[in-house]
């Protein structure tokens, strides 16, 4: 199977150069009308993309069609329908997002729908058959949510969407321990962070954590949390919701693979670890799994400082 570059560099570009950033509470600015912006370039070919998530096809309701003549939603009534999708899921449960599962959702029937509660949006065919949907949507403003509001991001091929991508929001029914007990045990988690700090504060760094879920074709990624480095250990904590990556393809993909294949990044090569090995052994899947759908347990652990190359 030939490589797609479905988005480029879209979720380990963020992760690895901005998400290790701290937090800046910021409230966007509020227009009354959706605007056109233009979207980032994508290589969206059709090469072995068929395949259906089967795990989402059992009664999975729909994000509710409208027609062309819609007219967007007022501010106020988007972020009350964008806040009701992600608190609800729209009924439906990972990796169907608010009603569109990949490999069996029609972009016809969810299009009006979704730029209805979009602040701004572009549709950008880059073939005949192909689009790519990249939109911000109206959210209350949170510290999570930086200088932009929530993101979303569709492929889509032959009016079929293939891939969701989901950042920059925060809710509690995303954060580590709900997110567990909703989703189940990953299949792999990888861990990314760094030895030392910038030079304006060089004892803290980001801690990026990612949850792999082979069989459902979804990544959650955790690149909000931050760490605090000793002299031979650094200690971090998983916070905020993730960034959602969710897609439709024929064959089942490892992590490093899926970087590979959606991002082209090589994650070993940049220094990701599995979890196991960043912990020296003190965790694997199911330990994570167990320790951390523990109500008492915070998000956090140690891995050995000496793993890890500076920033």
């Amino acid at each position: 199977m030939g490589k797609i570059k479905i988005l480029n560099q879209v979720l380990l570009c963020i992760c690895i150069q901005f998400l290790l950033l701290s937090c800046v509470p910021y409230t966007h600015p509020v227009t009354s009308t959706a605007t056109e912006i233009t979207a980032p370039t994508t290589n969206f070919t059709q090469s072995t993309i068929t395949g259906t998530n089967q795990s989402t096809l059992e009664a999975t309701p729909k994000l509710e069609s409208t027609s062309s003549s819609t007219p967007t939603l007022l501010p106020d009534q988007a972020r009350a329908k964008v806040l009701e999708l992600l608190e609800t899921n729209n009924g439906c449960k990972l990796p169907c997002f608010w009603g569109v599962v990949p490999g069996n959702t029609k972009w016809s029937e969810v299009r009006e729908s979704l730029r209805s509660i979009s602040s701004q949006y572009s549709d950008d065919p880059e073939e005949t058959n192909i689009e790519f949907f990249y939109s911000d949507l109206y959210l209350p403003a949170n510290d999570i949510q930086g200088p932009w509001d929530l993101k979303l991001e569709l492929g889509v091929y032959r009016d079929i969407i293939r891939t969701i991508s989901v950042s920059d929001f925060d809710l509690p029914n995303y954060h580590l321990r709900s997110f567990l007990l909703e989703n189940g045990k990953p299949d792999e988690i990888w861990i990314y962070t760094n030895s030392r700090g910038p030079s304006n504060s060089p004892d803290k760094v980001g801690f990026l954590v990612s949850l792999f879920y082979s069989e459902k074709q979804m990544i959650a990624a955790y690149g909000r949390g931050n760490a605090v480095i000793s002299d031979t250990w650094i200690d971090g904590c998983i916070q905020y919701s993730p960034a959602l990556k969710i897609w439709s393809l024929e064959k089942l993909l490892s992590f490093p693979e899926a970087a590979s294949f959606f991002y082209n990044h090589n994650v070993v090569g940049d220094g990701w670890k599995e979890i196991s090995e960043a912990t020296n052994g003190r965790l694997n899947v199911e330990k994570f799994y167990q320790t951390f759908t523990d109500q008492s347990a915070k998000p956090c652990f140690k891995t050995p400082r000496n793993l890890w190359l500076e920033n």
